[in-house]
């Protein structure tokens, strides 16, 4: 289930730096339920992870932008990770939550870890 604020990271598990055209994406087709109780998509794809991990060291922390859910309410949704990776090794996708707005986070490797990728395989999860 999603937050009202959350949040993705991303940890170099890989045991090299990031090159300089690496990039991991995150998009998403989240969902809710309207008050009739009717299933609603989201509209569109929306990227949810876009930021840049080139030169990451090994087993460093990059966060993303904090995801404000208090409007929008969405209860889950498929997420679709796309890393394109140069070193052999992992990436692990975690989640965090804020439960003061976006100013206080899950300590990095806290949180929920939602995969670990490498290379260039896509891999599709469900919140």
């Amino acid at each position: 289930m999603l937050q009202v604020t959350y949040r993705f990271a991303v940890k170099n598990a890989t045991g090299s730096a990031f090159g300089a055209g690496d990039s991991l994406t995150i998009t998403a087709k989240r969902w809710k339920f309207n008050s009739s109780g009717a299933f609603i998509p989201e509209a569109f794809e929306a990227t949810v992870f876009n930021v840049s991990v080139a030169s990451l060291a090994n087993n460093t922390w990059v966060n993303g932008a904090t995801i404000d859910n208090s409007t929008d309410g969405y209860l889950g949704g498929e997420f679709v990770i796309t890393p394109s990776i140069t070193p052999a090794g992992n990436v692990e996708i975690w989640m965090q939550y804020s439960t003061d707005g976006g100013t206080t986070w899950n300590t990095d490797g806290k949180g929920r870890r939602l995969a670990i990728v490498s290379g260039t395989s896509k891999v599709g999860i469900e919140l």
